[in-house]
């Protein structure tokens, strides 16, 4: 009787480490699962993000390019009509829409490469020698160009 009772326990602590065998490895298999689909949950998430970021900067960006083509047209128009007495009015003028689109340096230069800029802390400069600058003899050229 002894030997039957001692068998039985053996049987049943041989069960029960396969039960815990059982659930160990399903457990093993169901985190690994969980931590795979979090991440591909993840993963996509992220890649909406920047995908939703690009978006937006490229928007930015365009919308710059139209302020500074409609400035450009109206400054031109303003510049090749006007005095230079008109110059400070101008700068504000440029001071006001620069911190309006909070541009960190914006301002015109002329045929020859002479600016007249204004900064996004209020400052300003004139008469600017900016005729070696490359994104300045592009411009001039008739390249559209985006300094940074």
């Amino acid at each position: 009787m002894k030997k039957k009772h001692q068998k039985q326990i053996w049987i049943s602590f041989f069960l029960i480490a396969i039960v815990c065998l059982v659930l160990g490895i399903s457990l093993n298999v169901f985190s690994e699962n969980a931590i795979r689909v979090q991440r591909q949950e993840a993963m996509s998430k992220i890649e909406s993000t920047s995908q939703t970021a690009r978006t937006m900067v490229e928007n930015q960006i365009s919308s710059n390019f139209q302020t500074m083509l409609t400035l450009a047209s109206l400054l031109g128009n303003e510049m090749s009509e006007t005095d230079p007495s008109r110059l400070p009015q101008l700068m504000s003028a440029l001071s006001t829409i620069s911190e309006q689109n909070s541009f960190v340096r914006m301002g015109f230069i002329d045929a020859n490469g002479i600016g007249f800029l204004s900064y996004i802390d209020g400052r300003t400069e004139s008469n600017v020698d900016m005729s070696d600058d490359p994104y300045v003899q592009k411009a001039l050229q008739g390249e559209e160009i985006f300094s940074y």
